[in-house]
């Protein structure tokens, strides 16, 4: 009994000891101010100061001489000058910056000549087309930058279809700027009096084209320019354009800008980055199939060298690849899984206006209960997939990343699943429909079907075109 225990008592101290010199061996010290800077940032991380958070400013902050080229846009210069107080240097004062929509294009001046069918993202229709206007500048009114913003600074005009900027809430941490694939936003200082100069449009086109897709639309006529006495309008690529220093040229010379505006630069696409700067040329390339040839002759790896052409030449009469699918699926069978414990349901779970939730917190439903609604012609309504109560209607975080709108329902465990009344569960094909047309668009619109090709239209749009359409 008493060897045991002195056993065990040698094992801890021994053990202590080794945790205590490789502590102290390996022991990485932090300054202390980062801790004390960390405390007085506002802890957004937004990014907007050009570092991945707050945590990663103050440590740059600690290990820079000076601030030049560092500013918490959040915090503004009341924090920026407590950050300098703790580490004895002097703060670099910026006036305060907002957000600005350089886009005019309502609805009435910008008439829509197409219907976008495809993913609800400003970034994949941009990379698509030019927009469902004739103005392939202007705003295409997907609410890219409200759901990049984590303030709630902007929201999503109905009548004209573009963001609307809320100042006081307005943070100027350049996140809809980035999300932006329009280049319409940008950050300017606040001004006296909250008035800023700055032309409402983008659109280089030439006048009468430009004139021609919105009414709003600059055409670059000089006559601002011929009348401000004070140099502060220039007309350049058809366009006139404010002189008033923009934030990306008020703070282009501080390394977090350029840290910023570089990583925004290599997310553009050739056509946009086109539009900002000259392309430049492109190396000269062999074909593929030389450089495959090339590569097999150099001393490589046998993990890295490539693998023979001969199967792409066979299969190919130019060549071409067949890179092995990895479907972790493909041979395991179909498993039941049961049930989670909660679940929540998307009430924008298609193209078009969000569903209007018909549901409230405590409500009961079954297995096919309507939990919301169309909102307009070009919507769905949204059924519950279980048996529970519902719990919370709150914005939730998507599969793209941003903040969507959803019905939350804790699920009934232990209990046999209830269906909805008047949903026929029968197994027995219909083969005669005596059905009127527009009673079977009603049924489909009731039952929320949309198409699965990836925009889910909703499939009682398509069966309800025009009277004078064809087909």
């Amino acid at each position: 009994m008493y060897i045991t225990i002195i056993v065990l008592t040698l094992i801890g101290v021994i053990g202590a000891g080794l945790l205590y010199v490789v502590s102290r061996k390996f022991e990485v010290k932090e300054d202390p101010r980062i801790a004390e800077v960390a405390e007085v940032l506002p802890q957004a991380n937004c990014g907007g100061c050009g570092f991945p958070g707050c945590a990663a400013f103050a440590g740059a902050c600690c290990k820079s001489e000076t601030l030049e080229g560092l500013f918490c846009p959040v915090g503004g210069t009341p924090v920026m000058e407590k950050v300098g107080g703790i580490l004895g240097v002097a703060a670099q004062k910026q006036d305060p910056l907002v957000a600005v929509v350089r886009c005019n294009g309502t609805c009435d001046a910008r008439p829509r000549t197409n219907i976008y069918d495809g993913a609800s993202s400003c970034t994949i229709a941009a990379a698509l087309y030019k927009g469902d206007t004739d103005c392939s500048w202007g705003c295409l009114g997907l609410a890219d930058c409200v759901y990049s913003c984590n303030f709630d600074a902007m929201y999503m005009d109905p009548e004209t279809r573009l963001p609307v900027i809320l100042e006081d809430k307005c943070v100027a941490c350049g996140a809809c700027v980035k999300a932006c694939p329009k280049y319409i936003i940008e950050l300017r200082k606040k001004g006296p009096k909250s008035r800023r100069i700055f032309v409402s449009c983008v659109n280089k086109d030439k006048g009468g084209v430009a004139k021609k897709a919105c009414g709003n639309a600059c055409i670059g006529c000089s006559l601002c320019f011929k009348e401000c006495k004070f140099e502060a309008i220039t007309i350049a690529d058809n366009l006139s354009t404010s002189t008033t220093p923009s934030a990306a040229s008020a703070v282009s010379a501080s390394p977090s800008a350029r840290r910023t505006l570089s990583m925004r630069s290599a997310s553009l696409l050739p056509s946009q980055r086109k539009r900002l700067q000259r392309r430049r040329p492109k190396p000269p390339h062999l074909p593929r199939l030389l450089q495959h040839l090339l590569l097999q002759r150099l001393p490589l790896p046998p993990n890295r060298r490539p693998q023979p052409y001969t199967f792409m030449l066979r299969t190919f009469r130019l060549g071409g690849i067949h890179p092995p699918e990895n479907k972790l699926s493909a041979k395991r069978p179909i498993e039941e899984l049961p049930l989670p414990r909660e679940v929540i349901i998307p009430i924008g779970q298609h193209i078009g206006a969000p569903a209007t939730p018909t549901v409230q917190k405590g409500d009961l439903v079954k297995v096919g209960t309507v939990i919301a609604k169309t909102s307009g012609f070009v919507s769905a309504n949204i059924h519950s997939s279980v048996t529970g109560k519902v719990t919370k209607i709150d914005s939730f975080f998507d599969a793209g990343g941003y903040k969507r709108p959803a019905i939350v329902i804790a699920v009934t465990q232990g209990e046999e699943e209830q269906w909805e009344e008047g949903i026929d569960r029968s197994t027995t094909l219909v083969k005669e429909c005596s059905l009127e047309p527009k009673e079977i668009i009603d049924r489909i619109s009731a039952a929320g079907i949309v198409g699965l090709g990836g925009a889910t239209f909703p499939t009682h749009v398509k069966l309800s075109p025009p009277p004078r359409s064809k087909g």
